[in-house]
């Protein structure tokens, strides 16, 4: 039975334990873990869940960052401006005071430098 997230429609991958019930149907709301991306979307590692259950945190799931704990952003050629690489535009971070300060280019210069270390060792052997 194809579940609705994020506009699109996902089924469960046929391997997940979650049994649908005698009428044929799948639970309201699940949570799941891996989203498969083959012809059709899968979801995988997947848990129903009962809505009283998570009602007392709704408050909490309108502010959360998906980018911020999927462990970043996908920049796509479309959101970056004309004549940049999406894959070097910096970063805006929030620290604990909610100041936004921008990712320094030192992390990109530490990055360089190892890459150098590692040719320079490579080219040794």
């Amino acid at each position: 039975m194809p579940l609705l997230i994020l506009g699109s429609l996902n089924k469960v991958h046929p391997s997940c334990v979650l049994k649908s019930e005698d009428s044929g149907l799948l639970p309201d709301y699940v949570v799941y873990n891996e989203l498969l991306a083959t012809p059709r979307l899968l979801l995988r590692n997947v848990c129903a869940v009962e809505m009283p259950w998570v009602t007392p945190i709704f408050g909490k799931l309108g502010n959360l960052d998906v980018k911020k704990l999927s462990g970043g952003c996908n920049v796509s050629e479309q959101q970056s401006p004309q004549g940049t690489d999406p894959l070097k535009v910096q970063a805006s971070v929030k620290n604990d005071n909610g100041i936004a300060s921008k990712v320094s280019d030192d992390h990109e210069k530490k990055i360089q430098a190892a890459k150098e270390r590692f040719l320079a060792r490579k080219g040794k052997k």
